[in-house]
């Protein structure tokens, strides 16, 4: 009963296989840790035409491959992979010569299966390149019924694509015929055929949605494009996604345009993560033991910081190719630079909420504990020494990369102005040395911003005040969902309503602004 063979029934102890052609699954070393039985009578009471063994302390479905140690050796060696549905699938394949199939037991194809695998067919590196996209010649491939249940099973295999670090192939017999069947029926040239002309699982889906409409008709072919959109969005190559869109679109017979909005909304929707088929492979963290630091980075102080800039600078979790941390940084780097092309009533508005990365939150905190924006009468270097000596020696790193960064605005006739030479808290000016008084004077004044940069500190000043609402009205509804009716509630829906309507005046000040 531990080993799942027997069972506890109403008058006693049965076998919990009887009746049925019994299989051992064993792990990948050939030691058996459950069973799998095939139905044999048509009066057999229960119905399912294969039983499992449950999960026990040794069996453990989502982690076995049945006839992964007959197949292991072969699938190392071809750099191929063939996952059947059944344990007779499997034996006819390998009668047939096609020794690298195996099955998962009683459930569907998961992650951990894709981990076994994945060890098995070592492509995942080839001169520092990691392949997640094709490798030549490794192929993992699924065998399918043509039916619903078939292409169900090969959905949800496409949303596994990702685990692997080889190509990914369908492939379905005529008539829709088990490699089983189709065995006893064509021979063992039809199984070896059959897993050698398989479909690229990319197009074997999309060519499933497509086939579901008439697309020689207008209905057909919006109903074959609003299937396919969600399909084709789920592909997390970027190159992929964009040739898949052009050969469907060819397909279905309308514009390209009309299919790529629609896969660029599903892929917002879905927030698929881009992913490049080849790209270098970069293993975050090594293990502690082989960068541990001579010394103790607890006790110096010096030693504990370079492990610190080490780990963020390994991490890859946060990316700085994002349009929000984008927005921010180009603000604070013309705060900084050119604080006067900074519109005063605008730069009211603004508080800790619309600032969503934390660097640029304390810097905003830093500059209202400056004293907020200078007036055209402060010279430059004592905008950067007041700013400085707010923020701190934590930010005062970053201030100087923002003084010195280049910005996308054409070059002023203004006089320049030396910004960013690492000031430091006790600098006092920013002029260069050899100049005279006047020229000094001029080059650390604050100059007036040109029509450009009043232009461009505006359009992100609208970005960061429409995203500052956008935040509020989300979190204001969240709170309000949680409440009963009532006067809470309500006050709730009247602060909604509040920042709804600062946004839309935002954007008639803007429109009117430009007229």
């Amino acid at each position: 009963m531990d080993a799942g063979v027997a069972r506890q029934g109403p008058r006693g102890v049965y076998d919990y296989f009887r009746g049925r052609a019994t299989w051992p699954i064993r792990d990948s070393a050939g030691r058996t840790l459950g069973f799998g039985g095939r139905r044999l009578y048509e009066d057999d009471n229960i119905p399912a035409k294969y039983l499992n063994t449950p999960d026990t302390a040794l069996y453990h479905k989502t982690q076995v491959l049945y006839g992964l140690d007959l197949a292991k050796k072969a699938i190392a060696e071809k750099r191929q992979v063939v996952i059947v549905e059944g344990y007779t699938d499997v034996m006819a394949c390998h009668l047939a010569g096609v020794d690298t199939a195996v099955a998962t037991c009683g459930t569907a194809f998961g992650e951990e299966h894709a981990k076994i695998i994945r060890r098995l067919i070592s492509d995942d590196a080839l001169g520092g390149i990691q392949l997640v996209g094709p490798a030549q010649g490794s192929r993992v491939v699924f065998t399918f019924d043509g039916d619903a249940a078939g292409q169900k099973a090969a959905l949800h295999a496409f949303s596994l694509d990702g685990s692997f670090l080889t190509q990914t192939f369908v492939a379905v017999a005529q008539d829709n015929l088990d490699p089983c069947d189709l065995r006893i029926k064509h021979g063992d040239e039809a199984v070896r055929s059959l897993v050698e002309h398989a479909t690229p699982l990319y197009d074997f889906v999309i060519d499933t949605a497509v086939d579901m409409f008439d697309t020689q008709y207008t209905t057909g072919q919006m109903g074959a494009v609003k299937a396919v959109a969600p399909v084709i969005a789920q592909i997390r190559d970027r190159s992929l996604v964009g040739m898949y869109t052009r050969k469907t679109a060819r397909r279905i017979g309308v514009d390209l345009d009309v299919l790529t909005q629609e896969v660029r909304q599903a892929r917002r929707s879905l927030q698929v993560h881009n992913e490049d088929a080849y790209a270098p492979r970069r293993h975050a963290y090594e293990p502690r033991d082989q960068r541990k630091p001579k010394g103790n980075p607890y006790e110096d102080p010096s030693l504990r910081r370079d492990l610190q800039v080490d780990d963020a600078r390994r991490q890859g979790y946060y990316h700085i190719d994002d349009t929000i941390f984008i927005c921010e940084q180009q603000f604070f780097g013309l705060l900084i630079q050119i604080p006067r092309a900074i519109d005063r009533t605008f730069f009211d508005q603004l508080d800790d909420s619309n600032f969503d990365t934390p660097i640029f939150r304390s810097l905003f905190q830093a500059v209202q504990a400056a004293g907020g924006l200078p007036g055209g009468d402060v010279p430059q270097g004592l905008w950067m020494h007041n700013l400085t000596k707010a923020a701190g020696p934590m930010l005062q790193s970053a201030i100087n990369e923002l003084a010195v960064m280049p910005l996308p605005l054409p070059e002023s006739d203004q006089p320049a102005q030396t910004v960013g030479s690492q000031i430091g808290p006790g600098s006092q000016t920013a002029a260069g040395e050899g100049q005279t008084p006047a020229q000094s004077a001029a080059a650390t004044q604050l100059r007036a911003a040109t029509a450009d940069e009043k232009q461009y500190a505006t359009e992100l000043l609208v970005r960061l005040l429409d995203a500052g609402y956008m935040r509020k009205i989300a979190s204001t509804k969240r709170r309000m969902n949680r409440l009963p009716d009532g006067p809470e509630k309500f006050e709730l829906l009247g602060q909604i309503t509040k920042f709804e309507s600062a946004r839309k005046d935002l954007q008639d000040q803007i429109y009117n602004n430009a007229v």
